[in-house]
């Protein structure tokens, strides 16, 4: 029989495991080559997209395995790495399938209503049967400071009981996207220049 302080242990596990998770994406991230060689003081800066070795697409991807059970969104992390914005998307009790690219018309939630987060490029990203646990029926704003390329961040219900983020970019941008089950269920995103 499982007691509260048994759920709270997991919980608690599962947040260090993500947090972990996220540093050690962060830091191969960084080994890829997003650094400068010249000095700077301990700020984080952006680096020409020049001087940035991102590769990634702006095409379509997906990825991930249908789940049986009902999906939610239990937070979202951002960070900066380099010359990369990064994006952790947490999922309990795991994730299921997920697509992402950029929107060529105007995107719409489960009501109808427009989703547009400010930006003059958007990357939609959808979470088939997932929910998001800070935002019910609504739309939620998603805090992303100190990104370089991101503008804005909204979470709201889409179609057929899938969960949309929309990121709204200053432009369309080269991105990565990949999943993981274990130890901890989270989608990662990377932005590049």
């Amino acid at each position: 029989m499982h007691t509260i302080r048994d759920s709270s242990r997991r919980r608690a596990h599962a947040a260090a495991v993500t947090a972990c998770a996220l540093a050690v994406f962060t830091a191969l991230t960084m080994l890829t080559g997003c650094s400068s060689d010249s000095k700077s003081d301990s700020s984080a800066t952006t680096l020409p997209a020049a001087d940035c070795p991102f590769s990634g697409t702006i095409g379509d991807s997906s990825g991930g395995t249908a789940a049986s059970e009902a999906l939610t969104m239990s937070s979202v992390a951002s960070s900066k790495a380099g010359c990369i914005d990064e994006f952790q998307f947490n999922f309990e009790p795991t994730t299921g399938t997920w697509s992402a690219g950029y929107s060529t018309g105007p995107v719409t939630d489960a009501n109808g209503d427009t989703v547009a987060p400010p930006g003059a490029a958007q990357l939609v990203l959808t979470f088939n049967g997932a929910t998001y646990a800070q935002a019910g029926a609504a739309q939620a704003t998603i805090a992303a400071p100190n990104l370089d390329y991101v503008e804005g961040v909204t979470a709201a219900p889409g179609p057929n009981g899938a969960l949309l983020v929309v990121i709204g970019l200053d432009k369309q941008r080269p991105y990565t996207a990949s999943s993981s089950k274990a130890p901890a269920a989270y989608v990662t995103v990377g932005i590049g220049g």
